[in-house]
């Protein structure tokens, strides 16, 4: 029989054993994981631009074939490319974007000669883009969804001569200033707070017919902010609704 004391130095023994099996096998997984994630990311960096290459060849395919009329995710090392396809960039009519819209060569979308719509969903660095492409006369319809620009990116916004609809959202409505007096402007849905700054702004843009606003904080104003918006804009189809967070 093995007195207490030789039981627990057989036991620490055997904890100890144990413990250096995990940190051995431990060790081995981090390795592991580092390898994998190494060739991973070597995989990507030597197949990624090709494979983006080929999504961009098969949407031009596509646009000469008129089956599609819109430009999804363009690879902006790609844009040479796309741009001397001028059978195929006329026939561009919508933009779709997310991730991060910052880069500069993304400046040359504003060569598509009849881009009417940008959507945005999900875009990092939006001012960079707006600030890009702002200005554009062929540009009528405007759609910010989960994408969140500033004041400046606003401003950027408003330089769109012939913007008839917009869908964006604001942390607050003073960052809205940059749209005012728009000239064409008739629909816009914004998402931002109940706040009686909006009002002036609203009033200044002379097209505007619908204004649908959204709101995430709780609010007991919506039905009187409703009533406010009617009475201040009498020719405008005005709707509050509160959506989730």
């Amino acid at each position: 029989m093995l007195d207490e004391s030789q039981q627990t130095e057989k036991i620490d023994g055997k904890a100890s054993s144990c413990l250096g099996w995990l940190m051995l096998w431990g060790l081995l997984g981090v390795l592991m994981s580092a390898i994998a994630g190494g060739l991973t990311a070597m995989w990507c960096e030597r197949y990624e631009p090709e494979r983006s290459r080929q999504l961009l060849a098969e949407q031009i395919e596509q646009l000469r074939q008129g089956e599609i009329n819109c430009l999804v995710q363009p690879d902006p090392r790609f844009l040479d490319e796309l741009l001397a396809d001028r059978e195929a960039t006329a026939k561009i009519c919508e933009l779709y974007m997310g991730r991060d819209v910052a880069d500069p060569r993304f400046k040359r979308l504003r060569e598509l000669p009849s881009l009417r719509c940008i959507a945005l969903v999900f875009a990092e660095n939006s001012d960079v883009l707006l600030k890009h492409l702002g200005g554009m006369e062929t540009v009528e319809v405007l759609s910010l969804d989960h994408t969140w620009p500033s004041a400046e990116g606003i401003q950027a916004i408003g330089r769109f001569p012939h913007l008839r609809s917009l869908c964006v959202g604001v942390g607050k409505p003073s960052e809205l200033e940059g749209l005012r007096n728009h000239p064409k402007l008739e629909n816009i849905l914004l998402v931002t707070k109940l706040d009686k700054e909006l009002i002036p702004i609203l009033q200044s843009l002379p097209q505007l017919r619908k204004i649908s606003i959204e709101y995430r904080e709780e609010s007991k104003m919506a039905d009187d902010f409703k009533s406010l918006l009617e009475k201040s804009l009498p020719r405008c189809k005005c709707s509050v609704l509160s959506v989730e967070r």
